[in-house]
């Protein structure tokens, strides 16, 4: 965990979020992340992460059973084999989560071209 904590203090956001310990697969478990959420008018939630068959498979679910619109950033999320990565991703859809690419999801969070975020947008999808 520390290598992804190290990767994570590289975001913009790592000056106002604080680390939360997680030792439970869904993030829905130990944290109370659904009324978090819920709390900022969320209906929707973006997931990535790694372990695509295990710890994303089970917040999903979670956020799926609170009522929230879940999409799974395909490109985005892994499994140590290829094979568990697959089927986290079936099972997700077959429950209800939309599977998605980072370039769809970017794209679609922008709605429009022309701008200057449409533009850094193109170039990093290139």
């Amino acid at each position: 965990m520390s290598e992804t904590l190290e990767a994570m203090a590289l975001t913009p956001h790592a000056q106002t979020a604080a680390p939360a310990a997680k030792l439970a697969f869904s993030c829905c478990t130990d944290l109370p992340l659904a009324a978090w959420l819920r709390d900022r008018g969320r209906s929707h939630v973006i997931l990535c992460g790694i372990e695509t068959h295990i710890c994303v498979l089970q917040t999903a679910l979670d956020l799926l059973q609170e009522g929230f619109f879940v999409h799974v950033v395909r490109d985005a999320t892994s499994s140590r084999r290829p094979e568990n990565h697959e089927a986290g991703l079936g099972l997700l859809a077959a429950a209800g989560a939309v599977v998605t690419t980072t370039e769809i999801v970017l794209f679609q969070l922008q709605a429009r071209a022309g701008d200057a975020t449409f533009k850094a947008i193109s170039k990093l999808v290139r």
